[in-house]
């Protein structure tokens, strides 16, 4: 996979949220419907982990190691920590050559960045202009 240079940052909208509130269902209708006249691509880290952690030796983008860190992140419920972002990044550039983002698409982020590292180290990759924020009581949870 290549680093995209600040110049050719694709261009994102965050979403934030308790589990529950709605992400994964508003990603997939921006998914379908767009965004002001723009296509958008759902990037659901957490499916995407799930994904990577899933694909046999050899097939992909990652090395065995790095889906051990993945498989281990998703059995214990913890985040990837600053020090594993490469491996989101490996996972989101797959991502953006597979599902073929253009410059004018938008990618709905739904579980990354989970914190201010991740969002540092996304900066080379996105550019996010907007950020939606979904709210939700437990009782609607």
């Amino acid at each position: 996979m290549r680093d995209f240079p600040p110049a050719e940052r694709r261009r994102a909208i965050l979403l934030l949220g308790p589990t529950g509130s709605g992400k994964t269902p508003l990603g997939r209708l921006l998914e379908k419907e767009g965004w002001r006249g723009r296509r958008c691509v759902h990037f659901d880290f957490g499916a995407a982990l799930r994904d990577a952690a899933d694909r046999p030796s050899g097939e992909g983008i990652l090395e065995e190691r790095e889906r051990d860190v993945i498989r281990a992140s998703l059995r214990d419920g913890t985040l990837l920590e600053d020090a594993h972002l490469p491996i989101a990044l490996k996972i989101l550039d797959g991502f953006a050559a597979r599902r073929r983002i253009g410059r004018d698409d938008l990618v709905i982020l739904n579980g990354l960045p989970r914190h201010a590292g991740q969002a540092a180290g996304l900066a080379s990759r996105l550019r996010i202009e907007a950020v939606i924020v979904l709210e939700a009581g437990a009782d609607m949870i």
